[in-house]
This record gives C-alpha cells, structure tokens and sequence, in this order.
C-alpha cells in the first residue's frame, strides 16, 4: 500500500475521507526529536479533514520548552495543552490520552478524535486519511497496525497478547494485532464510551494502551484494523532497559483489568482486519535492541528478598536457572512453556510498586525475549512472525484448558 501525501485525503485504496467530519488529531509529547515532532504536527495540520492538532506535553521541560518557541510557525490550528493530572498511577501517556479525549469532547466541534506517537519518522496524510476512510464506513474505532522488526514489540507480544490470552481466551483480545499500538481514531460516540470508563480514566501510566484495548472490544465498539505497510519508522532501544517501566506497567494494567473485569463477556460487534502484507528490507533487517547490553542486565540488581520471592513463588525449574543470572546468561531454558507458566504465575502474585518485585518480572521477561531472539528471531522475519502468531494461538488453547 503507497502512502499519499498530506495534502490529499485520498487513500491507499482509491477511496475519498470526508471532507465533512471535523476531526482532531492529538499527538502525546515527552522526551523527542523536536524536528520528527514539528514534522509530524505540520502533516496533520495540512490534512483537509483536520480541524485541530493538539500537542499533548508532559514534563519533559526542555522539549516543552523547544515546542512553546516554534508552535507560532504552525499556524493556529495546533494548541499545545499540558496534560492533566486525571488518573491514579503514575503521571504518564495515559494522562495526555484522557487530556486529549477530555478536550475533544468538551468542544462540540469535534466529531472525530486521532492519537499517533510523536516519534513516528514515516508518519504522513495516509495515517489520518485511511482512519477517516474506516470511520467513514460506520466503524466506531480504528487500530493501526504495521510490520516491526522480528525483536521489536517484546512486550507487546510476550505480555499483553499473552496476557489477554491467558486471562481472556473466549474473547477476541488475543487476535488484535497491536493492542499497544499508538495509532488510533474514535468517533466521539467511541471517544465519550472510553472517556467514561474508570479503568480507562484511572490508568494514568503505559498501561493506557492496554487498557483502551480492553475496553474498546469490552464495549462492544466496532473496529477496524487498518494495515500501514510501510510500516512505523521509531526510535528504538539501545538495551531492554529502556522500556522497563512500560513492561512492568503494562503488566499491572492486565492485573488490574483481571481484578475489575473478571470473565468479562465481549458483545460480538462489527470488525475487520486489513491483509499484512510483506515487510520491506529495512523492517527485517532491523535490530530492536543491544542484545549484549540486555544480556548483562541479568546479573544487575539482585538482592535477597528478590532470590527469596523465587523461592516463594516459583517452581524450582524457575527459580534455581533464574538465580544462576547473577553468575552466567543462559536463557537457553526460557523456552515457551516456562515463559507461559511464568506469566501465569506473574499475573496471580506480581505486586506493582514493589521494587523487587518489579526488578524479579523484568529480568524474567528480559531472559524470555533474550531466549527467543537467540532461537527463533535469528532464523528469519517471516519465520519470527509465524511463529510470534502461533505462540499467541497456543497461549489461547492454554487459557482455554484453564478454564
């Protein structure tokens, strides 16, 4: 599928957005390449179909600071607005989502509302066009989703579609292709369901991905799943510490989920998927992380209580391979089976906040992402995607023998 550009609504397809709904887009801003951020505020202001672009900032002063002394250049369609302080947990993305979600429907201007990450380097007028094209043809929410690098998403796949998988295999939770993606739009009907959501308004913090995932399908709001072949162009990660906080965020977020849903039913509603089509050279070819600096992240930050919490709450299979981190990285027994046995156990006894805790999940999924970059993600894309998918079917048939 060929982008078009951002001065025509035209898209992939052939097919023309509505020129009629008044849609904004909000983009959440913290720590960024100012010059992909201006980019990407200056392609959503020319769209036709945009009325208003909101950059959404946090704390991160210094960009705040660059965005403040050029948003005059961008003419008075973008409006920087700090995040409110909404949720319960830790001030974060999910924050800047509900400011968004809050301003869009405080205006009656809006019928529309789009997110994109800040840092997208392939962003342009082919993202909002095909959204509007899918809400055009009635759908209440649509989820972009794209190729990544066979060691991109690790959290995305190693704990929320295992996750929603374990806990909710009679739903479709399990087969939306990026239940993290940053890339959405809602009609304001979708917008004022999810806004009104506690579990959506309370998660402050990462896990607001996760949970707007959980609520849209709980909803029984319909989606589109639109496919950008290109693909999403980021920054990514010098070691898997790097995105710590989200993995362990978004980990809490399935547990909370579990505790205020339970087996929450899911209305059958109206959904599609665009074909994934194959992945450019650049998207195969990429590294997501250092895998020798994520290496040595396993023998980092032990301590008694947390050799103590294995013993607890592991099965020796677990806890004595574990504990040898501290000497040697073998993760040659993190296989599928034990990662599945390990999030079961991580879901029911992870206490979020508890550094311990938090250090014992992390450097458990760093061993399970280390084991499958060094077994399956080195024999291929193509091989590393079938095999992230049927690992995600056989997730399910466990839950489902669970249950």
């Amino acid at each position: 599928m060929s982008g078009a550009s951002s001065s025509s609504p035209s898209t992939a397809s052939g097919r023309v957005a509505s020129s009629a709904a008044r849609t904004l887009v909000a983009f959440p801003i913290l720590d960024e390449d100012i010059a992909v951020v201006f980019k990407n505020l200056t392609t959503a202001a020319g769209h036709p179909a945009v009325r208003s672009v909101f950059a959404i900032v946090g704390d991160h002063e210094e960009t705040n600071r660059a965005i403040r002394a050029r948003i005059v250049d961008l003419g008075p369609k973008v409006r920087v607005l700090p995040q409110q302080r909404l949720g319960s947990l830790r001030p974060g993305k999910g924050d800047a989502m509900n400011t968004a979600f809050k301003g869009c429907l405080e205006d009656p201007e809006f019928d529309r509302i789009h997110f994109y990450d800040a840092d997208i380097k392939t962003f342009d007028g082919d993202w909002i066009s095909k959204a509007e094209a899918a809400l055009d043809d009635g759908f209440r929410a649509v989820r972009h989703f794209y190729p990544r690098a066979a060691t991109d998403a690790m959290i995305t796949w190693m704990v929320t579609r295992l996750g929603f998988a374990l806990l909710w295999p009679r739903s479709p939770l399990p087969s939306l292709e990026q239940p993290l993606s940053g890339e959405l739009a809602f009609d304001r009907t979708a917008a004022a369901t999810l806004s009104a959501d506690p579990r959506v308004r309370a998660q402050s913090d990462w896990g607001i991905d996760t949970v707007i995932s959980f609520a849209t399908l709980a909803h029984g709001l319909s989606v589109h799943e639109s496919y950008i072949a290109r693909g999403k162009d980021h920054a990514l990660y010098s070691s898997l510490a790097d995105i710590k906080v989200m993995m362990l965020e978004c980990l809490g977020a399935l547990q909370r989920l579990r505790d205020t849903s339970g087996t929450a039913t899911f209305e059958p509603s109206r959904r599609t998927s665009e074909a994934r089509d194959s992945a450019s050279a650049q998207i195969t070819q990429q590294i997501g992380f250092d895998v020798e600096a994520t290496q040595h992240l396993l023998a980092m930050e032990w301590n008694s209580r947390q050799e103590a919490l294995l013993i607890a709450h592991f099965p020796q299979s677990i806890a004595e391979p574990a504990t040898a981190w501290r000497r040697w990285p073998d993760t040659s027994w993190m296989d599928e089976d034990t990662w599945f046995a390990t999030m079961e156990i991580l879901l029911d006894r992870f206490v979020p906040h508890d550094d311990d805790w938090g250090h014992l999940a992390f450097r458990l999924w760093v061993g399970r992402v280390l084991h499958y970059t060094l077994r399956i993600a080195i024999r291929g894309h193509a091989f590393a995607d079938d095999h992230l998918h049927a690992m995600v079917a056989r997730a399910v048939a466990r839950g489902l023998a669970a249950t």
